[in-house]
């Protein structure tokens, strides 16, 4: 089935009932054959979409200016000439202060994947670079990895299979020319095994969350990383003591925000088994403030996953599924820590619809949670705030191909224009 990756733009700062209007899509890709898990970022008067073409495995990038009404051809960023197989993420790409940088899996040197890096700063698209992964390339396959950036600071969290999986952390500070060794992020290496794991830059530091077994149970743990200092200033804190005291295995996902000096984290957490529960914690000023239950579910009944956060200035947001209504619906819970505590309001229900693998974006009083559907054909809805992710407008659709089916639902916010820049992929052609 041919899944094509498709771009619509809405507007957020006209008010609501316009941006429960989104413009046409657009296609964005010229593949024969179809392409794979799109990701779509924005940076001032810039917009990029990532994706793979499922033809010749080759990796592209289309771009547009803030507002997402057209775009340009796409063009090719990997340098491999074999036609190696590769693996996109929609946590691939990164735009910061006119710079875009690409991580992927690639296979060219081998059945076991290593990790590749290209930027561009306006000059165009850098030949691809290795990245280490604490082992030899062609060898011990790089099972996730995740990335983010500010400015020429990067840091690039790599998993690679050891029998089980590890994990290392390498950085750059001259905008990807130049990248550090792998460094071990956790002294938990070699003892025990990795699951998901994210890393947020703030401020210089890299804020990196994972999930491992070390204590027997999976449970999750934090390090930080000064870049400029060249140092962990943290290393294997943990963040899911409440919520593994109560007998709980952390789950998959684990994700983590920041802004100035509030760090969040969400995770779920599973007691009874088929009835996962979300959780978050958050720091304050480098005081964890206990992980703590977040929505209104019934505990040990419904059952939560595909978690989200965003942590927008003082309001920390928090997204995820679950299905007390019967059906999995997306839901929504804001806690505003501007008085130093951590107290999350009632939960608000952003879909109608079904829904699937919810994500959040956006920034000042303009905040957006995306997700698909719940039932085939799915399509891609949103529902929007426009007071910091307080309160929250009625979903809508924004992907206009009605009967066609619709997964991996992106979204991106242009803080330039207003806007909100939705990407998924779309079987239009059959």
């Amino acid at each position: 089935m041919k899944k094509l990756p498709l771009i619509a733009a809405f507007a957020a700062a006209a008010g609501m009932a316009s941006a429960q209007n989104p413009r046409a899509s657009v296609q964005v890709d010229t593949s024969t054959t179809g392409a794979a898990a799109p990701a779509v970022v924005c940076d001032g008067d810039f917009s990029a979409i990532l994706y793979k073409d499922s033809t010749d495995n080759s990796i592209w990038v289309s771009t547009s200016n803030g507002r997402g009404l057209t775009w340009n051809t796409p063009e090719r960023i990997d340098d491999d000439v074999l036609g190696a197989n590769k693996y996109v993420y929609y946590y691939g790409m990164v735009a910061t202060s006119g710079n875009v940088y690409a991580c992927w899996r690639d296979e060219r040197n081998g059945p076991a994947d290593d990790l590749y890096f290209s930027s561009n700063n306006g000059l165009g698209w850098t030949a691809n670079i290795m990245l280490d992964k604490g082992y030899p390339s062609g060898g011990n396959d790089v099972r996730n990895f995740a990335i983010d950036a500010e400015g020429n600071d990067i840091a690039i969290l790599i998993s690679p299979d050891n029998g089980d999986e590890d994990l290392y952390l390498v950085t750059s500070t001259d905008g990807g020319a130049t990248f550090s060794a792998a460094m071990a992020v956790s002294s938990h290496n070699g003892l025990c095994d990795v699951d998901t794991i994210d890393v947020e830059m703030e401020n210089g530091v890299a804020h990196i969350v994972w999930i491992d077994n070390f204590s027997g149970l999976d449970a999750g743990y934090y390090s930080a990383y000064d870049l400029a200092g060249a140092a962990f200033t943290s290393m294997d804190v943990s963040i899911t003591a409440n919520a593994s005291a109560a007998g709980g295995d952390i789950d998959d996902p684990i994700m983590v925000s920041a802004s100035g000096n509030t760090v969040g984290v969400v995770f779920q957490n599973r007691i009874v088994s088929g009835a996962n529960e979300t959780y978050s914690n958050v720091m304050l000023s480098g005081v964890w403030n206990g992980d703590q239950m977040v929505g209104g579910f019934t505990a040990g009944v419904d059952d939560c996953d595909n978690n989200a956060i965003l942590v927008n200035g003082n309001n920390v947001i928090v997204a995820w599924e679950d299905n007390r209504s019967g059906g999995d619906e997306a839901y929504v819970a804001t806690a505003d820590v501007s008085a130093g505590a951590v107290v999350f309001g009632a939960d608000a229900q952003v879909s109608t619809a079904g829904a699937g693998y919810p994500r959040i974006t956006g920034g000042g009083d303009y905040v957006a949670v995306c997700t698909s559907t719940g039932s085939y054909p799915n399509s891609a809805v949103a529902a929007v705030s426009a007071d910091g992710g307080m309160t929250w407008g009625t979903a809508f659709d924004f992907s206009d191909n009605a009967g066609f089916d619709v997964d991996y639902v992106e979204m991106a916010f242009n803080s330039v224009y207003g806007n909100f820049i939705g990407a998924w992929l779309s079987d239009d052609l059959g």
